[in-house]
């Protein structure tokens, strides 16, 4: 499986019975999604700064530079896309992070990033639906020239 993404806890806790081995090359920043399934006898977690897929047989062969700075030579049957998405920010004047995503502090006055776009770790729904709200108190607020402050940092 690429990626430790949610999915997988939720294919875990649904199927204890499923009689499978998943090996999850995940990038070491998001271990904080492995919390839920590290336990899981079914799991081996493998943090990667690289991985290099070989070409289409089978079993699947991958060559990876884990985070410890170690080459491994891994296998499987199948493999599964688990990454969660990426961002994908609109062209033009929004300000990027060598990640991808719009840092809310770096941005113009005017400018609001919101959920999957201010960074990896807030990639959900409760998150977007928050910088909604806060970027419509934010233009109600410089409508009427009040202060904004600790609204749009970091």
């Amino acid at each position: 499986m690429l990626g430790a993404d949610r999915p997988l806890g939720t294919l875990t806790r649904a199927h204890p019975e499923l009689r499978a081995r998943f090996l999850v090359a995940h990038p070491p920043e998001d271990v904080y999604k492995t919390e839920e399934v590290g336990q899981d006898a079914r799991v081996e977690l493998v943090a990667v700064r690289r991985l290099e897929l070989g070409p289409p047989s089978a079993p699947l062969r991958a060559e990876a530079l884990t985070a410890a700075g170690e080459r491994r030579a891994l296998t499987a049957d199948l493999a599964f896309l688990n990454l969660g998405s990426a961002p994908a920010p609109p062209d033009g004047s929004v300000v990027t992070a060598g990640s991808g995503y719009c840092p809310p502090g770096r941005q113009h006055p005017r400018i609001r990033t919101a959920g999957d776009l201010r960074s990896a770790r807030f990639q959900r729904i409760a998150t977007a639906m928050g910088s909604g709200s806060e970027a419509a108190l934010s233009a109600y607020y410089a409508a009427r020239g009040l202060a904004t402050d600790g609204v749009g940092g970091d």
